[in-house]
């Protein structure tokens, strides 16, 4: 009796630790990468983000599994109370550790969210690996590029094109005179021969 009064005080023990751990750390690792994955790389460039949203489902899932394994807890232990009564009292051999529904329930939630919460925990990892690989490779590319610039110089600069030249400026006429433009033409001299007389007017 002694034996087993030790070894179901472990139990209880253990059972508690888990619960208080798995709320624990699955709220720890929730707030820590809603907050900080940004600085692992920027979600405009994220990758396998249902990824993530996967991992923060698993955590959430997580908590509520072990917040409602406490009243499970408590129901199960006034479940056994009531079967010590009939063992030990009424002389019920039936109840002699006995299980119980709330027990049951009990187990398979402790069962819940330690599963969600480490495939929250890998969820998380793997996506931070991948992430961190495009973040390197950004930066190698960045790096490259700045590299290449630095290689190839300056561009030369643009020659500007030259406008058309301006007309030369027109000549001021001199004072008295009209312009050169003004000036009439010459008539020409005419050598032609004058026309004879008439003939009837030599007879008159």
């Amino acid at each position: 009796m002694q034996h087993l009064e030790q070894a179901w005080a472990d139990i209880q023990s253990m059972s508690d630790e888990f619960d208080k751990s798995i709320l624990t750390y699955s709220s720890l690792g929730l707030g820590v990468s809603l907050a900080f994955i940004k600085d692992v790389v920027p979600l405009a460039n994220a990758v396998c983000l249902g990824l993530l949203y996967a991992s923060w489902i698993a955590f959430a899932t997580a908590i509520v599994a072990t917040v409602f394994s406490f009243p499970l807890s408590m129901w199960a232990q006034e479940k056994h109370v009531d079967h010590l009564k009939l063992y030990y009292i009424d002389k019920k051999q039936e109840y002699l550790n006995a299980g119980s529904k709330p027990a049951t329930w009990l187990k398979y939630f402790r069962w819940l969210s330690g599963t969600f919460f480490v495939l929250a925990i890998v969820g998380t990892i793997w996506f931070c690996i991948l992430n961190v690989n495009v973040a390197r490779n950004m930066t190698k590319s960045k790096d490259n590029d700045s590299q290449m610039r630095l290689q190839e110089g300056r561009d030369p600069i643009r020659v500007t094109p030259l406008e058309k030249g301006r007309p030369p400026m027109a000549m001021t006429p001199l004072a008295g005179g009209p312009p050169p433009s003004a000036v009439p033409p010459q008539p020409a001299t005419s050598t032609a021969p004058a026309p004879p007389k008439s003939t009837s007017n030599q007879k008159k």
